[in-house]
């Protein structure tokens, strides 16, 4: 045992050193985690239980440590892995302390690869994800731990789910340990085409305010004038702005775009992060003119995630129809920063007096009149072909002014496939409004089939489980919900009564068989890993 390990298994006069468990399984997982803001005499305690078990029982304790037999059954990892990631070091150095004449099993061990459903997550994964700094470097520069490993679902590497929680101090950290070579590690993307600037976009909205870096169960990590003050997402900013200095672009367009076609637009808008939205649009000067694969904007992603505010800024602030309208009457220039194009004049809110008194000096110099006028005096000898040239040229001013002045400059981005169904909605009702007859039902069947298909659709050849239809369904087109579980009625043929009449009867049933009643055409359903699935065909 170490000299630092020992110093720190020196009990102080509150502390009474005990073994009360016995070595399995679950009891070293629990030893190995250390609860948030835990004491140091807890921690003692923890430490002192391993050198027991040690000292009792190595051979089983190794063997716990390194293989299937001291794995969680529900995470996936080892007693390393919840040590790392609860930031309990001395754990850390205990279980890699234990040193073995193969060197293979010595950085097998510090790499450590955990099991389904955490599937080929490292302790270093744990211990950036979780905002670990001193855990990070202990790994790394104390045992050897591969800066940049990635996990076998999808290629993530710790430094991305550092940046996923919002922990500065570790991204810049694992930036600096990976760049010592040709490769820029801040560039890297997984299998879904996920990188750093699609994870910031993703940060939770609990990490939108930088906790202070570090190992975070030893500090008090509650500090709600913080949270007041980063509410909108703008204490995610300072991670931004540097792994754009690092060289990370958050341009909006269909190469920086994920495996979706999220671009990190679409990203912050799921989330719902206006502060950053803000950023992207005001210093990068993105705009919401990319669709996903499933036809989505930015604005569509918000709207289906509840985010009215972000929604509206996002039509108002992000369309490419303002900035179209500003530069027909002469409101719009752009400036070169860097490598980029700027929009800047899409950024001053300009007030109806400043448009309207642009729109009277342009509609004095090509008002179809004062045109023909000119025409007139000039002796034109091809009047008719100016005057047409003329007269649309004012509408198009015309057009613009109307925009901004009476529709605010708002913008129309809006999925096409969810907006011809609604469009189909409202027609029907219309037609039959006091006009029911007996085709109604069949309308109504089929417009449900092809608002079933519009949800499943987006997800192709993964399926979409029932369970989550509705609640798609209600992002969608929240003005129509989805039927409840009452309405789940459907029509069958049953025989009745003495004489075997043929009669049609209402009977409740469960989701499943719902579905398969109303949608007669382009669904299946099947059963995948215990999960009902729809899908499109």
């Amino acid at each position: 045992m170490s000299e630092s390990l020992s110093a720190a298994l020196i009990p102080s006069a509150e502390v009474i050193i005990r073994v009360p468990y016995s070595l399995t399984a679950t009891n070293l997982l629990e030893i190995c985690t250390l609860p948030r803001l835990s004491s140091q005499a807890e921690r003692n305690q923890k430490l002192q239980t391993l050198v027991h078990w040690n000292e009792s029982n190595p051979s089983l304790l190794s063997k716990l440590l390194l293989t299937t037999d001291g794995v969680d059954t529900n995470s996936g990892c080892y007693a390393l892995h919840w040590a790392s990631g609860t930031a309990f070091d001395e754990a850390v150095q205990f279980i890699l302390g234990q040193q073995n004449d193969d060197v293979n099993v010595n950085t097998t061990r510090v790499n450590q690869r955990a099991h389904f459903p955490s599937t080929g997550r490292t302790p270093l994964h744990y211990a950036a994800r979780n905002g670990h700094l001193s855990t990070c470097k202990l790994l790394i520069e104390g045992y050897g731990a591969h800066p940049n490993p990635k996990c076998s679902r999808g290629a993530v590497n710790p430094l991305q789910l550092a940046t996923w929680q919002n922990w500065l101090h570790v991204v810049q950290y694992l930036v600096e340990v990976n760049n010592s070579g040709p490769h820029n590690v801040v560039l890297e993307k997984n299998d879904f085409q996920c990188g750093l600037m699609h994870w910031v976009g993703l940060i939770p909205e609990k990490r939108w305010h930088p906790l202070k870096q570090g190992n975070i169960h030893h500090t008090n990590d509650t500090n709600h004038d913080d949270d007041a003050q980063h509410k909108d997402g703008s204490g995610v900013l300072p991670l931004v702005t540097y792994l754009f200095e690092m060289g990370v672009s958050y341009e909006s367009t269909p190469a920086n775009s994920n495996s979706q076609g999220h671009t990190p637009l679409h990203k912050a808008a799921y989330r719902g992060n206006g502060a950053l939205l803000k950023y992207f649009w005001s210093v990068h000067g993105v705009y919401d003119n990319v669709q996903d694969k499933c036809g989505n904007f930015a604005a569509d992603l918000a709207r289906m995630q509840g985010h009215h505010e972000v929604h509206q800024w996002l039509l108002y602030h992000c369309s490419t129809e303002r900035l179209d309208s500003l530069t027909i009457l002469g409101l719009f220039s752009s400036q070169t920063n860097g490598t980029a194009t700027t929009p800047t004049a899409t950024h001053i809110i300009y007030t109806p007096e400043e448009i309207k008194r642009r729109y009277t000096e342009l509609a004095r110099i090509h008002h179809p009149d004062k045109q023909q006028q000119q025409q007139l005096q000039m002796q034109s000898n091809s009047p008719d072909k100016l005057n047409v040239t003329s007269v649309d040229t004012f509408l198009e001013i015309q057009n613009a002014y109307e925009h901004l002045i009476q529709r605010g400059g708002m913008g129309s981005q809006k999925n096409p496939k969810h907006d011809e169904l609604k469009l189909l909605t409202t027609t029907r009702e219309t037609k039959r409004s006091g006009n029911a007859n007996a085709n109604d039902n069949d309308n109504d069947d089929h417009l449900f089939n092809a608002r079933i298909l519009a949800v499943i659709s987006d997800y192709r050849e993964k399926g979409f489980p029932i369970s989550n239809i509705s609640k798609r369904w209600n992002q969608i087109w929240p003005d129509r919900p989805f039927p409840s579980p009452d309405e789940y009625i459907i029509e069958i043929e049953a025989v009745t009564g003495n004489d075997a009449t043929t009669q049609i009867i209402k009977k409740r049933v469960k989701l499943l068989r719902f579905l398969k009643y109303k949608c007669t055409h382009g669904v299946k359903f099947k059963k995948t890993n215990g999960v009902m699935l729809a899908y499109k065909i």
